[in-house]
């Protein structure tokens, strides 16, 4: 399904200094640039194939000579290795009586018409293992999304929106209609081909009357690495967090890195480039000091058997009890000198809270291991709290009554749910006013703005997606992702506008 705001073929947006959005013809296409670029550029750049666009990224600005690049590159041919796969469905989804009303389609056509059709992977995304699948779909492929997407779908759903069909391999947000459910292996980290299904797949259904849960895969406990701290006590969400996870976008697997990597860097580099550091949103933490060490926190009230110990400089630890008993703004940032060291996921100690991938969260019992650190620094500085955050239009700006204009000095307040997938945002005063219609899912960042049909924005953090079928307006500069990741629910931001020479300059 394709939308006039899709971006048309041969176009390419700048979605932001390290972000180049190239619109193709077809999901074939996509795949045969993506494999184009792959060979035409190294491995610190991303490159991601949505159904009608590609989008290459980098953890530093793009060249800008890239788009000559790219003029002159050879594209790659389609593999003919696509496979075909029978897959069981139930239908009993949350959303099919809704379904049926507005389709005036009862269970029995719904399964009809599932049943006949031969559906093909257009591409994979959004999430680990989430294919995007192409097909008849009748009277379903009028659904358009969801005016607010649930902050939770369950495992093992299969939906329907915008002429596309999916089932959710894992649980996770999602603003599509819930048909029913499928037992379906769609993703393990473990196996050789992580993704069950590849773009150009073939799927076909068959409707049952029941099926086990769908299978989730189960990240290795963290306390398997001998430790230096051993956690005793701990809220929710605490992670490690590393550099971002890279090379899976293809399969949908996003970055998951650090939330404000401006500190977060900061912080590692004062331990002497330690591997990570521990990411945390909530008082409670407690560590026990089982060997001796050095740590340092941002944005944390760290105690020390109820000592207080400073903020931003290396202290060197024999024993006692480490303990967190405030953060300061949505989160700050635990270091440890050669650590902290948990199993690796996929190449990464990060755990994604969109799709649970990676070593887990946390928990009463796990250690943290540690290697010999390099020199470290004597202190660092705490960032203060954003009141502006820049940004570059997007590609679906015309999907705005003014065309984007209201965009820059649009002043907005975070409000909950939000978390590391992203910020949910309210206009202050009205809400954004949008034309009505879908675009075709893209490629997305860390700082993309979506606009879901509601007219209030959600700015995507770290554990996004890796496709987005809300319009994309705008995304945060390079420059400002830091910024991004201090601000916490009830902060006021205003957006600035700002040119690709400009946020170049800034990065």
């Amino acid at each position: 399904m394709s939308s006039e705001l899709d971006p048309g073929e041969g176009t390419r947006t700048w979605l932001t200094e390290r972000a180049l959005l190239l619109g193709v013809a077809s999901p074939e296409h996509a795949r045969r640039t993506a494999r184009g670029l792959r060979a035409l550029l190294d491995e610190s750049h991303e490159v991601i194939p949505a159904l009608r666009s590609v989008l290459i990224e980098a953890d530093h600005p793009l060249d800008p000579d890239l788009e000559d690049r790219i003029g002159a590159m050879v594209l790659g041919e389609e593999l003919d290795e696509s496979l075909e796969h029978a897959i069981e469905i139930v239908l009993d989804g949350e959303d099919l009586a809704e379904v049926e009303a507005v389709t005036s389609l009862d269970g029995a056509a719904i399964a009809t018409q599932l049943e006949s059709t031969t559906f093909e992977v257009g591409t994979m995304g959004f999430a680990p293992g989430f294919g995007y699948l192409l097909g008849e779909l009748g009277r379903l492929g009028e659904l358009g999304r969801r005016a607010t997407p649930r902050a939770r779908v369950p495992a093992g759903s299969l939906a329907t929106a915008a002429g596309q069909l999916a089932i959710y391999p894992q649980a996770s947000p999602g603003g599509w209609w819930l048909l029913g459910r499928s037992p379906a292996p769609l993703f393990d980290p473990w196996r050789d081909r992580p993704a069950l299904l590849a773009g150009g797949d073939r799927v076909r259904f068959s409707v049952v009357s029941d099926a086990p849960a769908a299978p989730i895969f189960l990240p290795p406990t963290a306390a398997r690495i001998p430790g230096v701290l051993k956690v005793r006590a701990t809220p929710p969400g605490v992670l490690v967090v590393d550099d971002a996870r890279r090379g899976y976008g293809e399969v949908g697997v996003g970055p998951s890195g650090p939330f404000d990597p401006e500190q977060a860097g900061d912080l590692r580099g004062l331990l002497g480039s330690a591997p990570g550091v521990l990411e945390v949103s909530a008082a409670g933490l407690e560590l026990e000091v089982r060997r001796p060490c050095t740590v340092a926190g941002v944005r944390l009230d760290l105690e020390l058997d109820g000592r207080p110990l400073p903020e931003g400089r290396p202290v060197h630890l024999s024993s006692g009890i480490l303990s967190v008993r405030t953060v300061r703004g949505p989160r700050g940032y635990l270091g440890l000198a050669g650590g902290p060291k948990v199993p690796e996921v996929l190449g990464s100690m990060a755990t994604s809270m969109l799709s649970g991938l990676g070593p887990g969260f946390l928990a009463a019992g796990d250690e943290l291991g540690a290697e010999l650190p390099g020199p470290l620094r004597a202190r660092m500085d705490v960032a203060p709290r954003p009141t502006e955050l820049r940004v570059m239009r997007g590609p679906h700006v015309g999907v705005l009554d003014d065309d984007g204009a209201r965009i820059d000095g649009l002043r907005l307040r975070i409000e909950e749910p939000s978390n590391r997938v992203g910020l949910r945002l309210r206009p202050l005063g009205d809400s954004l006013a949008r034309r009505a219609g879908d675009v075709t899912s893209v490629p997305v960042v860390t700082g993309a703005i979506q606009l879901p049909p509601d007219g209030n924005p959600v700015i995507l953090g770290p554990d996004r997606a890796t496709l987005g079928g809300y319009p994309l307006i705008a995304a945060v500069i390079g420059a400002d992702l830091g910024r991004l990741g201090r601000l916490g629910v009830d902060d006021e931001v205003t957006l600035r506008v700002v040119s690709l020479d400009e946020a170049r300059r800034l990065a």
